[in-house]
């Protein structure tokens, strides 16, 4: 392989690892109201631009069972593996 073929392969998989690159996603489980949402995002975009946020909405009791259950997981798949 030539140097300059060489090159241009390391240039072109470079190229191909930036396209390749995940944005960043925040999931937000939240009964707020779709008005406060867009306040809410305004504020939080203006110092991270970069990152998506994926609204989850629903009543109180469908965010709390929700929660919960995530708790539940997390605290199970911690005492399985051993961690506090």
């Amino acid at each position: 392989m030539t140097a300059k073929t060489l090159l241009l392969t390391s240039a072109i998989l470079s190229l191909m690892a930036l396209g390749a690159r995940a944005e960043t996603e925040l999931t937000v489980y939240t009964a707020f109201e779709a008005e406060l949402l867009e306040r809410y995002a305004a504020a939080f975009n203006k110092d991270h631009p970069d990152i998506k946020i994926n609204w989850v909405r629903d009543s109180h009791g469908v965010i709390t069972d929700e929660t919960l259950s995530a708790a539940r997981c997390i605290s199970a798949y911690s005492a399985a593996v051993g961690v506090r």
